[in-house]
């Protein structure tokens, strides 16, 4: 009997959203507020691309530096809420990547 292995491949991407979104990021280091960059996040990297509003230049940040982010959807102009993993812990650990805020409540979603 013979078998036949099929190749790996990607389907998709690694991003939340493809789209590049207008953005406000709290960074942990000083309570600093960046604001007017589009970013979009890598979610197999936890890195963030951010694109500078004048000059189009695109960098990277790692997301163990940002503790929350407000992204103004481009497609459905709503906002949208993340907030850092690393602030919640399962079995004492803290998760890596980000949550989307839902709904604020007490106990957050």
């Amino acid at each position: 009997m013979e078998f036949l292995l099929s190749q790996k491949k990607l389907e998709g991407n690694f991003y939340l959203d493809t789209k590049w979104n207008v953005a406000s990021i709290l960074l942990y280091r000083d309570q600093t507020v960046l604001e007017g960059f589009r970013v979009r996040y890598n979610i197999n990297s936890n890195m963030f691309e951010l694109m500078e509003p004048e000059n189009n230049l695109v960098t990277t940040m790692p997301g163990i530096r940002i503790q929350n982010i407000v992204w103004m959807d481009s497609a459905y102009k709503v906002p949208r809420y993340f907030v850092n993993g690393m602030d919640f812990k399962e079995d004492n650990t803290p998760i890596s990547g980000f949550f989307e805020v839902l709904v604020e409540a007490i106990c957050r979603l």
